[in-house]
């Protein structure tokens, strides 16, 4: 989720000649704001690489098509929530592809528990008749709760409460200054990093430092406002991610499937349960009982034959005897 949960990928602009990148013009608001434009596991987009200067591009466009009655250098919130509904996009078919996995080797650890507590035919009854359908509403109610979880994110607005929005979006701001700072500092001294001593055998002019540093600032506003919505993007966008996350493993896979197992088949029910449910499960199949039957017929004919041989044990033929007198004997 963590690599793969974001539709936009924002990239170094160094990198960005190796990777594919979009026209300015492509952010799909329209398909957001469609009742019906969620993506389904079998259409979801992979992760898009792009600039941020590009992203900027196309924010600004975004924010000129929904514009308001805001400030000059501010923007609507509502743009966040119309970025983050697109940058969301994956996160339903990898968790449900995800949930599905689970049930899968869930379902094969149930298979494998009851093929050791029972003989063939009761596994196979107690396949059919409980566990089976018990898995099927399992896995019915992980979907109908992934759902759950997923409309807030792919319906409503950005809402938190948790400081780490605050505290990630600060550090995301200044970790971009240092950086353009720290450009300055290279170009202005012509040396090639920061890190460890450096001579200098010149003289500089610092007043032009001091300028080229006061300078850091955005003077476009309107790109001003669209880089300030897209670090609320990215920090929203991780304190909904990390809460996703958690969701979908307590009341998903905790929830309805682990806590579920054990109450497929409790004791009590096998209790309640009628005659003939127990029959149908637990007792002799057709075929079973059929081969019982012709196995007692065999038995009782072996059984009398055995009683003839006795009979005739120690019975012995004389020259003088009439071998027919003997047969009639033996009834034959």
């Amino acid at each position: 989720m963590s690599l793969r949960g974001h539709y936009r990928q924002i990239i170094d602009a160094e990198s960005h000649a190796t990777l594919n990148e979009e026209p300015d013009n492509q952010l799909d608001v329209e398909a957001d704001e469609k009742p019906d434009a969620s993506p389904t596991p079998s259409n979801s987009p992979g992760v898009v690489h792009v600039t941020r200067d590009n992203f900027i591009r196309q924010v600004e466009h975004l924010m000129r098509r929904t514009r308001g009655s805001e400030l000059p250098g501010a923007f609507n919130p509502m743009i966040v929530a119309d970025l983050f509904r697109e940058q969301c996009r994956p996160w339903e078919s990898i968790a449900r592809g995800h949930i599905e996995k689970v049930w899968h080797a869930a379902s094969g650890f149930v298979k494998l528990v009851v093929a050791y507590a029972a003989d063939e035919s009761t596994t196979k009854a107690l396949q059919h008749e409980v566990f089976e359908p018990a898995l099927k509403r399992i896995l019915r109610e992980m979907h109908e709760k992934v759902t759950e979880l997923l409309k807030p994110h792919q319906d409503g607005h950005p809402i938190t409460y948790n400081h780490y929005f605050t505290e990630t979006l600060q550090k995301v701001q200044r970790e971009r200054k240092e950086k353009k700072r720290e450009r300055i500092l290279l170009q202005f001294f012509g040396v090639g990093s920061l890190n460890g001593p450096n001579a200098f055998h010149r003289t500089y002019n610092l007043k032009t430092l001091s300028d080229s540093l006061a300078q850091v600032g955005e003077p476009d506003m309107r790109r001003f406002a669209a880089g300030e919505a897209l670090d609320c993007l990215n920090a929203y966008y991780k304190v909904a991610l990390k809460r996703f996350i958690d969701d979908v493993t307590v009341q998903v896979i905790e929830a309805k499937l682990v806590s579920a197992l054990d109450l497929m088949l409790p004791p009590n029910a096998i209790f309640q349960m009628s005659d003939d449910d127990v029959a149908r499960m637990a007792g002799e199949s057709e075929e079973t009982r059929a081969e019982r039957e012709q196995l007692i017929k065999q038995l009782d004919v072996l059984r009398n034959g055995l009683e003839t041989c006795k009979r005739f044990v120690g019975f012995r033929v004389s020259g003088g005897e009439d071998v027919d007198s003997l047969l009639r004997y033996m009834n034959f």
